[in-house]
């Protein structure tokens, strides 16, 4: 939707612009006084007035659509998820499945991720930019982080551990993987249970 929109900003822009330099070019050798009459033309004078109000009024609608759909609410479904700072890296309990992972979360779009992040021995950092922040876990300490997956579907999006990661830690990076739903409950039911 947001595409549709930037294409009728540049439609409009590229044809007032082409108008504009029509008529410098058509009005050019004209002198001043003369150049600025005008005579009546009432179907031009229509035109003129009409274009900008069905203009504005189709963006006023695309842009209440697109206003709506991201008011949407939180989905009902949530996943659940403990993320822990090992020194071999991150590993990802899912305890509503009973299932694990190492290095990388699954998560299903458009369903609420709740992540609940701790770290065994030092202060370590878990952070996906296209998703959520920083959040820093410190031994004994829980942090949270939620967020809901609103991409496209078999998306990647790397993990870091910064600035915190501690000498300790032999691997920091992880990576979150967006599946559509049928696809997560598919990947859930090939996990080995704990």
């Amino acid at each position: 939707m947001s595409t549709l929109l930037f294409v009728i900003a540049v439609v409009t822009l590229a044809l007032t612009e082409v108008g504009l330099l029509w008529a410098a070019w058509r009005l050019r050798h004209r002198a001043s006084a003369e150049a600025g009459t005008f005579r009546a033309n009432v179907p031009l004078d229509l035109v003129w007035a009409a274009a900008p109000v069905v203009l504005l009024a189709l963006l006023a609608v695309f842009t209440w659509r697109v206003m709506q759909d991201a008011q949407q609410p939180t989905p009902a479904a949530s996943v659940h998820i403990r993320a822990v700072g090992r020194a071999r890296g991150w590993e990802f309990f899912y305890p509503d499945f009973n299932i694990s992972t190492l290095g990388e979360v699954v998560a299903p779009v458009g369903a609420q991720v709740e992540i609940s992040v701790e770290t065994e021995m030092e202060p370590r950092e878990f952070w996906v930019p296209e998703l959520f922040g920083r959040v820093e876990a410190r031994p004994g300490q829980a942090a949270q982080v939620r967020f809901t997956p609103r991409t496209a579907p078999a998306d990647y999006f790397s993990g870091q551990c910064a600035p915190y990661c501690g000498s300790r830690y032999t691997s920091t990076d992880f990576v979150i993987v967006v599946k559509p739903p049928e696809e997560f409950v598919a990947w859930v039911a090939q996990q080995p249970t704990k």
